[in-house]
């Protein structure tokens, strides 16, 4: 049991004792930021009025959206089970209305991505992510911080998509003070066709049949392309290095 307004201090003979609450594979949302199905141990402390969330919470088949430095409101997501909203049960269990303008405070919240999660910012990137982050912070302010390892995915860039490099440990690093905008340290490749243009040979045989054709015949070629990112996630082209094989300018690259 928590009290309903005094905050617990660590004196307190119940302080350690806290409000525990068991998730098993609970459908569960974070103010659209996050969504999965949760399991393990939140633990409460403070009060019914100013709860404080901590424990752990393990998150599979589910998503976290990434933060667009462009949007003017949190883009929402469609579908899908959710992630925290864990404190939508837990703040019933604590018998606690939401409606009622009561905003929790993550404490050191422990939340692994477990299976087939996915980091995503539609339309331009989606990853499977695994690791552990640390929240803190407010429902409606979450910090987190640690870093994720991506194993696979897609990038759109331009026209083209990019998939994660192999041989190469890609990473997505949070800061609190970044929220949910992680800094990528990525590796991405594409090939890319390309026609190229050969002079054909000359004849010294004239007729009016060999004239309606062009002298450039045109040839096909993949050109191998990797973009190198290293740089907050909302700001990805901006931190761009493009490369390719054949060597092409990155003017060249782009078109």
């Amino acid at each position: 049991m928590i009290p309903i307004f005094k905050t617990l201090q660590p004196n307190d003979p119940d302080f350690t004792n806290p409000l525990t609450v068991s998730l098993d594979q609970l459908a569960l949302k974070l103010q659209d930021q996050a969504c999965g199905g949760a399991s393990g141990n939140v633990i409460i402390t403070g009060s019914a009025l100013s709860p404080v969330i901590g424990g752990e919470v393990r998150l599979a088949d589910g998503e976290v959206l990434l933060a667009d430095a462009n949007a003017t409101t949190t883009p929402t997501i469609n579908g899908g089970r959710s992630t925290i909203e864990a404190l939508r049960q837990v703040e019933e269990s604590s018998r606690v209305n939401a409606d009622a303008g009561i905003v929790p405070d993550f404490n050191n919240l422990r939340l692994t991505l477990g299976d087939d999660i996915a980091i995503i910012r539609p339309p331009i990137l989606n990853f499977q992510a695994t690791g552990t982050l640390m929240l803190n912070g407010t429902r409606n302010d979450i910090r987190p911080a640690g870093t994720i390892s991506l194993r696979r995915g897609s990038v759109n860039l331009f026209t083209t998509q990019f998939v994660l490099a192999r041989d190469y440990e890609h990473t997505a690093t949070f800061t609190p003070n970044q929220e949910l905008d992680p800094t990528l340290d990525i590796r991405l490749v594409a090939a890319v066709p390309e026609v190229t243009q050969r002079q054909a040979p000359s004849s010294s045989v004239s007729s009016e049949i060999a004239e309606v054709f062009s002298p450039n015949v045109g040839g096909l070629e993949t050109v191998r392309v990797e973009a190198r990112v290293t740089g907050p996630a909302s700001q990805l082209f901006d931190n761009l290095e493009l490369t390719s094989d054949p060597a092409r300018s990155q003017s060249e690259i782009v078109l």
